[in-house]
């Protein structure tokens, strides 16, 4: 219970009229990021998605019905215990201009419906490379400033 009350008291302290800091479940500001994503399914065919928002601790894509049921089969229920998981590529700006690849594998920790076929599925990082969480970080941090109150 600790840890919903400082979450609400941080988010008020940080929230002025048209800005606020956004955390997910596991503490993490996400920001928004749109750009190009290529997820494997499970017999290891690209398929390709948005990347919507990122946090430290992972990302949420937005795609298609069609995509989803092929990085995450109807068949295939999702277990807390023993997540699905999927390898991961996309890229970030990097502070010093140009982008930064990312590739990693990741557990498919939910997926939702938001309408007809506008699918979110929040990945979760398994095997973030060491030397790419500066990147990570710096991009988060140059846009926790901007990510407009509300934004998911």
């Amino acid at each position: 219970m600790p840890d919903i009350q400082h979450n609400i008291v941080t988010m008020i302290q940080s929230s002025s009229a048209t800005m606020t800091l956004k955390r997910n479940l596991r503490h993490h500001l996400r920001v928004p990021i749109r750009v190009p994503a290529t997820v494997q399914t499970r017999e290891g065919q690209p398929v390709s998605a948005e990347v919507a928002n990122i946090s430290r601790a992972g990302v949420m894509l937005e795609c298609d019905r069609q995509t989803l049921e092929l990085i995450h089969p109807k068949a295939m229920t999702a277990n807390p215990g023993s997540p699905l998981e999927t390898a991961l590529a996309f890229t970030i700006p990097s502070q010093i201009g140009g982008k930064v690849a990312i590739n990693c594998t990741c557990h498919i920790i939910y997926a939702r419906r938001l309408s007809r076929d506008v699918f979110h599925v929040g990945l979760e990082f398994k095997d973030l490379e060491e030397h790419l969480a500066p990147h990570l970080e710096h991009y988060i941090e140059a846009h926790r400033e901007i990510t407009p109150h509300g934004e998911d």
